[in-house]
């Protein structure tokens, strides 16, 4: 079943919307992303988002396809990088489909107080909680062998940290600034 085949012309729709930036309107109308939209291929609309290193834009896609009633993580195994970074969220729960959080998915998240990760994830990447300012408590899963550089840094509040002893690859300054 397609994600999207309720309303396949939304893509029109979503140009009227006045709220959309104006990176997101010229990510949008771009011929590949259309017809990534069309074929409801997340992963696809996610490369092109993120090989333009604009936070502000996977972010605000993010929130879109939610607004939709579309849930990304649905179709993928992955968090994307910038998913959901400098958003307003404070809590977040991540599916058990999920096997890594990509670089930067929850980065700048100073709201976000509680961040629960399933057994599933191998992989926590560079800065993906950096600047999480309320985050006080973080369990990080057992199958988790690699965390990346500056992973959790400037957490300001964190106060507790459950880290398995099988963690066979962690950059540096992990938890730096906290």
């Amino acid at each position: 079943m397609k994600l999207l085949e309720k309303n396949i012309d939304y893509i029109d729709n979503l140009q009227n919307i006045e709220t959309l930036s104006d990176s997101l309107r010229r990510f949008l109308d771009q011929p590949n992303v259309q017809t990534a939209f069309m074929d409801a291929d997340i992963d696809k609309i996610y490369y092109y988002a993120t090989r333009l290193n604009n936070a502000g834009l996977s972010r605000d896609l993010t929130l879109v396809l939610y607004s939709l009633n579309i849930d990304p993580l649905r179709s993928l195994d992955y968090i994307p990088k910038y998913f959901l970074s400098l958003s307003d969220i404070k809590n977040v729960s991540i599916p058990d489909n999920i096997k890594t959080i990509n670089d930067a998915a929850f980065w700048g998240c100073d709201k976000l107080v509680k961040a629960l990760m399933p057994n599933t994830i191998t992989s926590i990447g560079e800065i993906a909680f950096s600047g999480c300012d309320s985050l006080e408590d973080i369990k990080i899963p057992a199958n988790v062998n690699y965390i990346g550089y500056k992973a959790f840094s400037s957490c300001n509040s964190l106060k507790n940290v459950t880290l398995p002893g099988n963690i066979s690859n962690m950059g540096g300054a992990i938890f730096s600034d906290c």
